[in-house]
């Protein structure tokens, strides 16, 4: 589950979910992990207004707040 944020813009939150999951494939990760930097790339994105690319810290700060699921 990907923490709450308040959005400044949701402009461009799609295109930078699937650059996160590009990034995550190409450093080596699993789909696990890819889906989980896609979802912190995303969400990053969201802080910022209108279609400026997420910061780098607010991803990292993300990936450690969001909350895996279990289907178990």
């Amino acid at each position: 589950r990907a923490p709450r944020l308040n959005a400044a813009s949701t402009i461009g939150a799609g295109d930078s979910s699937i650059a996160g999951f590009i990034y995550a494939v190409l450093l080596g990760c699993g789909e696990k992990d890819a889906l989980l930097y896609s979802m912190a790339f995303g969400s990053a994105a969201c802080l910022k207004s209108g279609t400026n690319p997420p910061d780098k810290a607010d991803v990292e700060r993300i990936l450690k707040e969001i909350v895996p699921y279990s289907f178990n």
